[in-house]
């Protein structure tokens, strides 16, 4: 059981060898977490990107900077549920192409990760010698019906996973039928939070390619990016840049 005064974030390194996500997993289990989120870098071998509408995952050779990693543990039991998504980059080329998307598994070579403890809302609860009573006969009531059984916790967390991501998926959908996406034009200037002020040479329908700051330029996946107008600088659109979650 975790320790009710736990609420201070934990970091620890992960080394060459070890793999994603199970090492993370285990570290949930080794600090005694029972629920968090979890944040990271690092640099991967190789990685395992999850396919569009439930295909196979994509395998990658590195080597990758994982620019960002996070995720949603919780565990009951002994059983481990967990999702993460990342976003990693390579040099091709002399070009650096960043990419992400749900991380299947990887390879490590190194991973700094940060564990953030949550609190689960806990429900009502009904007093152990408490009877309900017949609104009409002031009877007792009988008691309520057991919920439909469920095999195990791990069957929950699938049903409940792919109620979600239903969920999602028609969000979404509704949301680009409702609002057109920014998304910024040769000429303009995108703020990175790693790349920093950055000059648009070249958009298409997957791919925006920047320049950096240091002449270099950066090829990103549109489909991973969302753009917010930030103003005007010399006559050019100013735009800041974020990364979506999966």
């Amino acid at each position: 059981m975790t320790d009710p005064s736990f609420t201070t974030m934990r970091a620890i390194r992960i080394e060459s060898g070890e793999s994603l996500p199970e090492a993370v997993d285990r570290a949930v289990e080794d600090l005694g977490l029972e629920f968090c989120d979890v944040t990271g870098f690092g640099r991967l071998e190789w990685v395992e990107l999850k396919g569009d509408s439930n295909g196979p995952p994509t395998r990658m050779q590195g080597p990758f900077d994982l620019l960002d990693l996070r995720g949603r543990v919780r565990r009951v039991g002994s059983v481990i549920m967990s999702e993460y998504v990342c976003t990693i980059s390579h040099v091709t080329d002399g070009e650096i192409r960043v990419f992400g998307g749900g991380l299947e598994r990887a390879g490590v070579d190194f991973a700094e990760l940060t564990f953030i403890p949550l609190v689960l809302a806990k429900g009502a609860t009904v007093a152990k010698d408490a009877v309900a009573k017949d609104a009409d006969t002031g009877q007792d009531a009988p008691p309520p019906a057991a919920p439909s059984p469920v095999k195990d916790d791990a069957s929950k967390w699938s049903l409940a996973l792919a109620e979600s991501r239903r969920v999602e998926r028609e969000g979404a959908a509704a949301n680009w039928d409702d609002v057109e996406p920014v998304m910024p034009a040769r000429g303009d200037i995108v703020n990175h939070r790693q790349f920093g002020r950055c000059d648009v040479v070249r958009v298409d329908s997957e791919h925006i390619s920047l320049r950096k700051p240091d002449r270099r330029v950066v090829q990103l996946g549109l489909a991973i990016l969302v753009f917010e107008p930030a103003g005007e600088h010399d006559g050019k659109a100013v735009y800041n840049v974020a990364v979506t979650r999966f």
